[in-house]
């Protein structure tokens, strides 16, 4: 079924695209496009079908008697490919389907049956980068909205978990979908999302500044061994004065260059930009949920892009557009 839809929705912009489902409902012929293609280029090139139409079905029995006959007929490979999710076809399929999400834009899962009526939830990803730009910190989170308003953010893991999300099959219900109302909702999400990042920052800051002291404790005493062992030679050298003189400045010199540049290093990795990156990954709904006043407060000062994911859910999502600045 996921795979039938993304198909669809690609064919809405490709008409090119061609695709035939079995009438068994059990198999899924596909002419490989061109950015398709180019992903089994780096691959061994038994796995592409000479023809590049493949032929992908989700019956075991079926597979096996591709098999059976790929060993009779002594060829590399079976005619048919057994249609899962590591699949490289699945995940061009899923990469194609982020694609269609564009900036200010996050999917909208609806009728989520582990929320209760008339709540909604924001999944949002949450990044911290050094001065190099690299993660210190990348979580997910869930911001739950209820009757009573705003719950605290929590793991994305442990809501998931609470909630049951992938662990039972989502059709698409085609359950209509407030977005109107999940945009006035979005600015809370994202207050309380960059405050929980920003506590979450501290609590890294406060843990790593306990090993860097104790780093430089140790730098410390590394550096002054040395110190002790240059002025040992030096003292020990049989070489004139003014000559000791200049070894010892010179020396002295690229200890400390060492050092430094070392300590430039760990400032630079272990130093954490201020303000976190927050993104919407996607936002679930239960049967309905509710419309706040339209006075939502605003995150004028917060940037972010919409990351759009189907994860484990594998069903057709409709689209809801962020317009915060």
């Amino acid at each position: 079924a996921y795979c039938e839809a993304a198909l669809r929705r690609l064919r809405e912009k490709a008409r090119s695209l061609h695709f035939e489902l079995g009438e068994d409902g059990e198999t899924l012929t596909l002419d490989a496009p061109e950015d398709l293609r180019d992903r089994f280029a780096h691959m061994p090139r038994e796995i592409a079908p000479e023809n590049g139409r493949f032929v992908l079905t989700t019956s075991r029995r079926r597979m096996a008697e591709a098999v059976a006959a790929s060993r009779r007929d002594e060829r590399t490979w079976p005619r048919e490919h057994y249609l899962w999710r590591l699949h490289p076809v699945v995940e061009w399929l899923n990469d194609r389907m982020a694609a269609t999400f564009g900036r200010h834009e996050a999917p909208v899962l609806a009728g989520i049956p582990g929320l209760a009526p008339e709540e909604a939830a924001f999944v949002l990803a949450g990044l911290v980068p050094n001065r190099r730009g690299h993660p210190l910190i990348h979580e997910w989170i869930a911001v739950r909205h209820g009757p009573t308003g705003f719950a605290p953010p929590e793991p994305f893991d442990d809501f998931r978990r609470r909630i049951g999300l992938g662990s039972r099959d989502l059709p698409n219900r085609r359950t209509p979908v407030d977005i109107p109302a999940l945009q006035d909702l979005l600015p809370g999400a994202l207050e309380a999302a960059s405050e929980w990042f920003a506590n979450r920052r501290s609590d890294f800051e406060d843990a790593i500044n306990v090993q860097l002291n104790e780093q430089v404790a140790a730098q410390e005493a590394l550096k002054a061994n040395k110190q002790r062992q240059l002025e040992l030679r030096l003292t020990h050298s049989e070489m004139a004065e003014p000559l000791k003189r200049a070894r010892r400045t010179t020396a002295l010199q690229d200890i400390e260059d060492i050092f430094n540049d070392y300590w430039q290093w760990i400032e630079d990795a272990m130093t954490t930009e201020e303000r976190p990156w927050v993104s919407v990954v996607c936002a679930l709904v239960g049967p309905d949920i509710p419309r706040p006043p339209h006075n939502a407060s605003s995150l004028s000062d917060l940037r972010g892009s919409a990351d759009g994911s189907f994860g484990d859910a594998e069903t057709f999502v409709r689209t809801l557009r962020d317009e915060w600045r």
